[in-house]
């Protein structure tokens, strides 16, 4: 028994010895001396009721929530979203995200839900190409990028984007955030 217990603290006295990266995952590469991680942006929940197309959205309780970056109202680009006020999108590997104006009535948003626990959130610039309208956009020198939170591509609603480029309706009134397809009331 006395060689036994002998045996096993000195193999436990070896592994010990060892260094750390021998234990490691093989297939998992070893981190570059130096390399920076991308840079990441602190979003936040908004403060204020959204309403899309007039009716109130749970932020809350969303999935892909609505967020806010430097003061500015962010939405996510999903299916849904896109579908509720009337935008086109497309997504490509090699040509990237694009979004556009289109013909298409708003529609009613169908929210998935999730409860999100996290208390601080970051997004990042995306590493694809960004188009609206059919025009790329320096997404590096905007005031206001599009940024990428939980795999999905985050959209700023400033007034070029929004209004002037997307046709859509955005203000803000007695602690609501309004937008809606500019042909649908927001009342």
């Amino acid at each position: 028994m006395k060689r036994h217990i002998q045996s096993f603290l000195a193999v436990l006295s070896i592994l010990a010895a060892l260094p750390v990266t021998a234990a490691a995952n093989p297939k998992t590469p070893a981190p570059v001396q130096g390399e920076m991680s991308p840079k990441t942006y602190e979003v936040t929940y908004p403060k204020f009721q959204i309403m899309i197309n007039g009716a109130p959205m749970y932020n809350g309780k969303a999935m892909y929530p609505v967020m806010m970056y430097d003061g500015m109202v962010y939405f996510p680009m999903t299916w849904r979203y896109t579908q509720a006020l009337g935008l086109d999108t497309q997504w490509d590997p090699v040509d990237g995200f694009a979004i556009s104006k289109s013909g298409k009535p708003a529609s009613k948003l169908v929210n998935d839900t999730a409860i999100l626990s996290a208390r601080h959130f970051y997004a990042k610039l995306p590493s694809f190409q960004v188009r609206v309208n059919n025009h790329a956009i320096d997404n590096a020198n905007e005031p206001y990028p599009v940024l990428v939170f939980n795999d999905i591509t985050y959209f700023p609603m400033t007034w070029r984007f929004a209004v002037e480029q997307l046709g859509l309706e955005i203000k803000m009134e007695k602690d609501k955030y309004y937008i809606s397809k500019a042909s649908v009331s927001n009342k």
